[in-house]
Order: structure tokens, then sequence, then C-alpha cells
């Protein structure tokens, strides 16, 4: 839609060709791992558990705050993105980064849904803090840290290059991305 000029921004974690797409970076995400509360797993991990408060505040992004031994977690279900989603695309590698690969038991096309799931108790999802912070959280869920390096990425507003640009999409992505 971007590219055929139908949209004239579009906010995105994937990498766009920068020959053909203009961006201004709006707010790096990091993911976290959703667990449900019921799960018996959260038991034997309550240190690496992440209060909300820490997630909202960033808090949690300080090195004083460990991520959680993820290879705990190879045996439980997962509800995981399509492969070709960055963030099922992303989970699937840190998960393989900590040497297991998931028991996906359900793949959906969106992160909120896959959320959804996980607060209906039915199993474990990756989902971004920038959408934690935008949704009502709920205590049947427990978050965890992941290891660094793919659980983070950055959201860029993308535009096609040489297309006009209205002085209120200038101003739009200037206060957007302060």
């Amino acid at each position: 839609m971007l590219r055929h000029g139908q949209l004239d921004l579009m906010l995105d974690s994937s990498v766009l060709d920068a020959t053909i797409y203009g961006c201004r970076k709006f707010q790096e995400e990091h993911l976290i791992l959703a667990v449900p509360g019921a799960f018996p797993i959260n038991n034997t991990l309550r240190s690496y558990q992440l209060p909300v408060e820490d997630i909202l505040s960033k808090k949690f992004l300080e090195e004083s705050c460990p991520p959680v031994p993820l290879t705990r977690f190879k045996s439980e279900p997962f509800i995981m993105l399509k492969p070709e989603n960055d963030t099922g695309k992303r989970a699937r590698m840190i998960c393989r980064n900590n040497l297991f690969e998931p028991n996906i038991i359900l793949e959906m096309d969106q992160q909120m849904t896959s959320y959804n799931i996980t607060c209906s108790g039915m199993g474990i999802s990756f989902i971004g803090d920038i959408m934690l912070s935008k949704v009502p959280l709920t205590s049947d869920v427990v978050y965890y840290k992941l290891p660094a390096g793919e659980s983070s990425r950055d959201i860029r507003f993308y535009w096609k290059n040489g297309r006009y640009q209205t002085r209120a999409m200038e101003e739009f992505l200037k206060m957007a991305c302060q």
C-alpha cells in the first residue's frame, strides 16, 4: 500500500529498502516473554519475573535485571507469530540461540492476538514493551526479560522516496520522533 501511494506513512519493525523508502526512527522496542500465570514453571522462576511497573518505566532494561534462562521453557507450549512476521522470526531465532526449538501449538498473524491467547492461559508468547504499554495489563500473565540481541529492534516510520510530504506529515514526524 505504501509502495503504490495508498498510504503516506507506515509504522513498522521491518527494515525496508532504503532506495525505495525513507525512514525515521520512532522508538526502540524490546520483546518480552509473556507466560500464562497458571503455568507451574513460573513457581521456579520467581526471581526473574518482571513487575509491570518495571516494564512500563523501562527499568527492566538495566543490567541489574537478568534475563530469564530461556531453555527452562523448552517443553512449554508457545503461541508464535508466523515465520514471515518479524516478531515470529526473532522469537524463533531467540529460541535457537538458546539451543531449543519452541513447542509451537498455534501460529498467529498479529502480536495482539498471540498475547490475548496467552492471557487466556493457552501458551507463551513474545510481545513488545511498546504494545504492553498500550493494552490493559492482567495479573493472569507473568513477564520475563529476554536475552539481549534479537529481542531489541527499531520501530520506524516509512514513506516512499520521491513522494510529496505535506507540512502536516513533517510536523507529525518531528513531534512523534522526538
